[in-house]
This record gives C-alpha cells, sequence and structure tokens, in this order.
C-alpha cells in the first residue's frame, strides 16, 4: 500500500507510482519483482480492474499477463518499443480519500506510434493508506490523427 510519509504531498507520491508502472513496462518487468515493481504491486487492490479501449476490464493479474504478450513479444510490439510519459497530474479529493491521477502517455518504436490518456483512480483506506482501484486508458489512433473522442 502506499503509505504517504509525514510532510509528503498525497499527489507527488501517486504520480511517482504511476511513473513506477510505466518503468516496469519499460524494463520488461511484467512480474513487478524489480524495487519499483515492489512498491507499485504492493498498492494495487485486490478488486482492482483495468479498462483498456477495445478490451473487456481486466484484473491486475490478467493485465500483467497482457502486457507480456503485447510488449515482451518483439514479434508484436517491435524490438525497441517503450513508452514516454507527458502532463501529469493529479487531482486529491481529501475530504473523500480519492486522487486521480492523470497522464498522456506515448507508445515509441524508435518513433511516436500511438498516444494514449490514461486515468489511475486511488481510494485511501481507513488505515490511511492509498491502494490503486482503477485504471483506466483511452488510445489515439495515432499520432498524427489524435484521440478518438
Amino acid at each position: 500500500m502506499a503509505s504517504i510519509p509525514r510532510n509528503s504531498d498525497v499527489s507527488t507520491v501517486l504520480c511517482r507510482l504511476a511513473l513506477h508502472s510505466v518503468t516496469c513496462l519499460n524494463e520488461k518487468d511484467f512480474d513487478f519483482t524489480s524495487p519499483n515493481g515492489l512498491e507499485v504491486a504492493a498498492c494495487v487492490a485486490e478488486d482492482y480492474r483495468c479498462k483498456v479501449e477495445g478490451m473487456e476490464p481486466a484484473t491486475w493479474k490478467q493485465m500483467t499477463m497482457a502486457w507480456r504478450h503485447m510488449y515482451g513479444n518483439p514479434a508484436m510490439s517491435g524490438p525497441d518499443c517503450y513508452f514516454e510519459v507527458e502532463n501529469m497530474s493529479a487531482l486529491v479529493d481529501e475530504r473523500k480519500g480519492t486522487t486521480l491521477v492523470y497522464f498522456n502517455m506515448r507508445w515509441m518504436q524508435g518513433v511516436p506510434i500511438t498516444d494514449w490518456v490514461v486515468e489511475h483512480t486511488w481510494k485511501r483506506r481507513t488505515d490511511k493508506k492509498w491502494v490503486l482501484v482503477t485504471s483506466h486508458s483511452v488510445q489515439g489512433s495515432n499520432v498524427k490523427q489524435g484521440y478518438g473522442f
């Protein structure tokens, strides 16, 4: 669970964890066993759901298997596939105990391929620990065409 140290900003900590999750994808750490991966995996709620445009909602285990299949296989994603994160922000509601972390992510294969908008929903439990409860990703068709809103 994400335990926010005293004098730390909730938005800073949860944005850092979002960046760690992307780092794990870039490092092909689909089991989340690296130091960054362990920190992320420890914060995922038991009932976590991920919704990626064009896919059925998935559990954490299902998503890690999908990421391994999509991005761990050079035949599927290309050998130089990685993600860049841009424009991250967080909306913290201390009263409700919720935080929404938003970021733009670009899938790269040497050159930009696809843009994504990602939303992570975090909730503060009664023990004051923050857990990731949902992720929602909307994919643009490609960098030149933008998002399908």
